[in-house]
């Protein structure tokens, strides 16, 4: 196996990492669901209980908090990573028979298959996931073609 890629870490590709990672890896994707339930629950509660107004409202703040909180965390992700050192640089990862290398702006690292505890398919991308559960994410629009990331994630499967 020798896969080469170059990754652009860019605002689009942040934008793309995480609404996969929402999508796929996150149970934070639930969390508009919640506060809807909990703005419905507190309507319901308000419209049951007219005398006593405190408990309808805590649900009712519950839910708006749940909102607010949903799309404020997105865009400070973005803007901490958008505002990094290495926004609009390219990092290289190479992928040989028993070992992933890569390499960017400010470091080269090798990290061996069998430190990969999970490859995670995504409609846009792979997710490779090391042992201390950090997020990997490749676009496939980085790969040559599609039989890459089948033998990436092949690869991964095998070496547990």
């Amino acid at each position: 196996m020798n896969i080469s890629l170059k990754v652009r870490i860019s605002e689009e590709y942040y934008k793309e990492f995480y609404s996969e990672w929402l999508k796929f890896r996150s149970y934070k994707k639930w969390q508009p669901h919640v506060a809807i339930l909990l703005l419905i629950f507190g309507i319901v509660l308000f419209i049951v209980f007219r005398n006593n107004f405190f408990i309808p409202i805590l649900f009712i703040l519950f839910g708006i908090y749940e909102f607010f909180e949903f799309y404020y965390s997105r865009n400070k992700w973005l803007k901490e990573r958008l505002s990094s050192n290495i926004t609009n640089k390219e990092i290289m990862i190479i992928f040989e028979d028993n070992i992933i290398k890569s390499n960017g702006p400010f470091s080269n690292n090798e990290l061996k298959w069998n430190g990969i505890s999970k490859a995670i398919e995504t409609e846009k991308g792979l997710f490779l996931i090391p042992e201390n559960g950090v997020s990997i994410y490749l676009q496939k629009s980085s790969f040559d073609s599609i039989d890459q990331v089948q033998s990436i994630i092949t690869k991964v499967q095998n070496s547990k």
